[in-house]
């Protein structure tokens, strides 16, 4: 037999090509690629705080979000902190800096890099847009540039919706 990985080096054992033993062995797909983790299921207080920013009308601190699950079983801010911190980490919540506050990711659209965000000053909304990376390098004149990830907060006020 060739080269490959070795299920037992003594008898000298390799699994077919190609087989789901080689490929988890090799920890690779055919193409070569690793293979993804599967998504992890959220944790009980990863759906509560995702539920309570999902039902909020505004951007909510890590305290009123703990205020608003305390009847619900969250009482420590640690317990905020960490389902807000892998929230965040799974694009399922964005923080905005400029509040310090958290919204639910609204998503779909867009090729995933750019996530802009109209902050209203009046009446503290936040508003979600997805900003193609296109518009990007053409936006800020740099087509040789290859971005990750761009977050951009704009503070204003709503032309319309609130009062003066």
């Amino acid at each position: 037999m060739s080269g490959g990985p070795t299920i037992c080096a003594e008898w000298n054992l390799k699994p077919a090509r190609g087989s789901f033993v080689a490929e988890a062995l090799l920890g690779k797909q055919q193409n070569g690629a690793r293979r993804p983790r599967p998504p992890r299921k959220l944790t009980r207080n990863e759906e509560i705080v995702l539920e309570t920013l999902r039902g909020a009308a505004l951007p909510l601190k890590a305290y009123d979000i703990l205020e608003q699950t305390r009847a619900l079983g969250l009482k420590a801010p640690m317990s905020i902190y960490r389902a807000l911190a892998s929230l965040t980490r799974r694009r399922l919540a964005h923080r905005l800096a400029s509040l310090n506050a958290y919204v639910a990711a609204e998503g779909g659209g867009g090729d995933g890099i750019g996530t802009a965000f109209l902050i209203c000053r009046r009446c503290g909304r936040a508003r979600e847009h997805l900003i193609d990376s296109r518009v990007l390098r053409d936006l800020l004149a740099c087509p040789d540039f290859a971005f990750d990830e761009v977050f951009l907060e704009a503070i204003g006020h709503c032309a319309d919706s609130c009062e003066n």
